[in-house]
Order: C-alpha cells, then structure tokens, then sequence
C-alpha cells in the first residue's frame, strides 16, 4: 500500500474530496487533475519541484533547433545573442504573469476561461488550446522521428515513425498531471546536464575568432525573427494548467519561471548555434549528428537523452488538449485521448511530408498568436481589474457549465482583435504563407493590442447600464467599483 505522503502518490484524502464532489467524471478524480476543484494548498508542489519540472519542459531540441537554424541561415551569435534575449525577457514578463494566475485562482485553465469570458469565450478559447496542442504535439512527433532517422538511417521512413511516436507520446498522459510532475522532475536533471555539458563542450573546443566571426553565407534571419522564434517555441498559453500547482507567493511563481526560461530558451539556442558551426545542413537528421558529437559521440546515450526529453516536452503538449477537451465536452480523459492521438496522427503523416523549418514556422505562429492572448487578457482581468476598477470576479470555486449564462464580450472583441494583429504583423509564412508586415514581434505585439484595447472598452463603458452584462458579470458573483 503506497504512503498517501509520498510525493508520487496522491493524498487519499484529497481524491475522496474531488470523487464526492464530481462522481459524474470519476475518471478525472483518479488522475488527481482536481480539474473541477480549486487546487487546495496541500496539494501544491514547492518551487524546486515547478523548477524542475518547467526546467524539463523548456530545454528541449526545439529550442536548440532555433539556434542550430539561425547559424545555417548566416545570423552571427553577436545578433543571436540580441534576439534570445529580447525573446526570453518577453517571455519571462509573459510567463510569470500567466503562472501567477493558475497559482492564485488554482484552477484549469478552460475552466478559468469560464469566468472569465463566459460559455462562447471558454469554448472559443478550448479550440484555441486544441488547436495549438495538437498542432505541438504532432510536431514534437515528427520532429523526434527526424532526430532519429539522422541517428539511425535504417528508419527510412519518417510518415510511419511520426504516427509511431504520435501513439506511444500519448502513455503518460492516461494518468494526467500526476505522471507528468513526477516524469518532469525525474527529467530535469538529465535537461541540466544537456545544456551544461553541451553548451561547455562547444564552446571550449571552439575557437574565438571562429564564435565571433561574421558568417560567410548571407544573413536571412534577422535579430527580430529571432526573438519570435523564441516567443513561439517558448509559449504554452496554458502555463496556469500547470502553474495551479505551484504555491501562491510572487516568488514561488516568478524565480523557478524565470532561472527556467534563462536555461531553456536562451542557453540552448546559443548551444544549438555552436554545435551548428561543425553541420553541413540545418535540417532535423543534420542536427542529430552534431549532437552525438557533443555528447561523448555515443549514439545510444544521444538516442536516449532526445527521446526522453521529447517525451516529457510532448506530455505537456497533449496534456493542454486534453484539459480543453474536457472543459467543453466533459468527456473521460481516455476518450479525450483517443479522440486527439487520431487528429494527431494524420497532422503528424502530413507534416512528415513537408519541410521541417517550415512546419515549425507555422505551428510557431499560430500557436504564439491564439492561447497566449486569451491567458494574457485573462492575468490582466484577474490579478489588475480590482487594483484599477474595483472588479473581482468570484473565482472560489469552478463555475459549472450549466450555471454560464452571460458572456464578457468586451473580452472576446479584445482576444480576437489581438489574434488578428498577430497574425497581420506576423513574419511572413508564420501563419498565412507569403503574408505578413513583419513588424516587430508580432505575437508580442498582439498580445499588448489586446489588453489596450479591453482596458479601453472598460474605461469607455463601465459607467452605461449593459456594463456588467458585457463583460460577463452577471453570475459569477463579481463585484465592481461605481
């Protein structure tokens, strides 16, 4: 009989709790998701523990990718430098935002959305939180199986070792949040290790004229699509998914968040640009055998550590589609499951069919520019609405689908507005091929048109009569300011 203390097995007390309370979805309750409870404060993990396991979800091969394709495509690691940073300071601002979220109101994201924007904007962004995992999710697959190929040539094909990984990434995630802190925290040490070893190995061996020399092919990558890469390969947008289990305290939230984007999205990309200097080509099998390189030339021991920490990076991607798909359809999450890894597998046999770069450009920019607005409009609503106007939602407890009667427009005018400026301001073929202004960091930038604008919607009508009905106050029990 496991110990109900130990931290790989759920308080007993707790899942009699959850199982009392929402015996119609029993499933969930087993997989100690408390997806229809708040998170209580026995339940929540220490710093170290959210450390690690972000840690294991940010550093991974996608984000070496960005480095390694930024050297292949001429940028000088004096730009590389410049780009990480902006795109890792703007995600660090992002991400402790959308953490601090899920620590305070400790609830799942769908259903957070539920209060916040009411029945048709909690469905609007369930699609948007599918779309973008399932997007990732199938992505990673493809793009671990081209890892592989480069280390085994014998796998020659890429379509039926896509779908292959697209069915086995999906094991850890039947027993939900649970299987993935503790597949995390058994993880981030190897992640540290990657990126400490690798990063000390490239430089060391590699001279300094040869690091701060002007690359001999053309510049096509600029310092800006650099630092949108970084947004796009950083961003979750369900961060208070995960981050509800994190203590409530500013600090638990923000060092672990910020020490994790330091490692994974600027020391691994300036680890992939060094390992690419010593490549003949920038695409996924190229960089495998760079990295076998660098890790004591062993392909066995590369083979392991790439698929280990792609699985751990996949766990979380699945797992934001599973959460949407509950909160619209309440159905079990092995439905959910079953359900996704089908759309799953036939987006990972088309994208095995098409350029890597370009895959990962798209699903990039469509997933930077759609959840991460809707969770920015959402921190913004909960945690600066009572300091500025007196607003506060009653986020006690998770509002049953049944009991949504009002929607907050001004919230859904505002989302789909900061969509549309991502995707218009976008580098071209990020997310409509051949179509963009390529003006600053397009997801970066829709995110703040967003939050301008429902800031002055509220301004401009929080004095007229239909207020508190606009903005989807009318059963959540919230209160504000005359």
């Amino acid at each position: 009989m496991p110990d109900p203390r130990s931290p790989y097995f759920p308080d007993i007390r707790l899942l009699n709790h959850e199982m009392r309370t929402h015996d119609e979805n029993l499933g969930e309750a087993l997989t100690y998701d408390l997806a229809y409870d708040v998170v209580p404060e026995e339940a929540r993990r220490s710093p170290l523990a959210m450390g690690m396991l972000w840690v294991a979800t940010l550093a991974n091969f996608s984000a070496m990718f960005v480095g390694f394709a930024a050297q292949q495509s001429g940028q000088s690691l004096h730009d590389l430098l410049i780009g990480c940073g902006i795109g890792t300071a703007c995600l660090c601002v992002y991400g402790i935002l959308a953490g601090c979220l899920g620590a305070v109101t400790g609830q799942m994201q769908p259903f957070l959305a539920r209060a916040v924007f009411g029945k048709f904007g909690s469905v609007l962004v369930s699609v948007f939180l599918i779309v973008m995992g399932s997007g990732w999710y199938s992505f990673q697959a493809v793009y671990t199986g081209q890892l592989l190929q480069g280390l085994f040539p014998v796998l020659t094909s890429t379509m039926i070792i896509a779908v292959v990984f697209t069915l086995l990434m999906a094991t850890n995630n039947i027993i939900g949040f649970k299987g993935i802190g503790v597949f995390g925290r058994l993880v981030a040490p190897f992640v540290l290790f990657i990126v400490v070893y690798s990063l000390w190995e490239a430089l060391s061996t590699t001279p300094a004229h040869v690091l701060w020399a002007t690359p001999k092919i053309p510049d096509t990558t600029s310092i800006v699509a650099t630092a949108t890469l970084i947004v796009g390969a950083g961003v979750y947008g369900n961060e208070p998914d995960v981050w509800r289990f994190s203590r409530r305290d500013f600090k638990s939230v923000g060092l672990p968040m910020v020490l994790s984007y330091v490692v994974g999205l600027f020391l691994f990309p300036i680890a992939g640009w060094v390992m690419a200097l010593t490549s003949v080509g920038s695409n996924p099998a190229q960089q495998a055998n760079v990295i076998v390189h660098y890790l004591f030339g062993s392909v066995p021991f590369a083979a392991i550590i790439i698929l280990v920490s792609q699985f751990v990076l996949n766990d979380m991607n699945l797992y934001e589609s599973i959460n949407a798909m509950t909160n619209v359809f309440n159905m079990k999450r092995y439905y959910s499951i079953a359900i996704l890894l089908a759309g799953g597998c036939a987006l990972s046999a088309w994208m095995a069919t098409a350029a890597s770069q370009t895959v990962f450009f798209i699903v990039a920019g469509i997933g930077a520019s759609t959840v991460p607005t809707a969770t920015t409009l959402m921190a913004i609503d909960v945690l600066l609405l009572p300091k500025l106007f007196g607003i506060k939602r009653d986020l006690s407890v998770v509002r049953r689908w049944r009991d949504l009667k009002s929607t907050n427009w001004i919230g859904i005018v505002s989302l789909i507005f900061g969509v549309v400026v991502s995707v218009v301001l976008s580098i071209p073929g990020n997310v409509i091929p051949n179509f963009g202004l390529s003006v600053g960091i397009a997801p970066v930038e829709g995110w703040a048109a967003s939050v301008i604008l429902y800031l002055v919607l509220i301004l401009a009508m929080r004095r007229t009569e239909s207020f508190h009905q606009i903005l989807g106050l009318l059963e959540t029990g919230a209160v504000a300011a005359e």
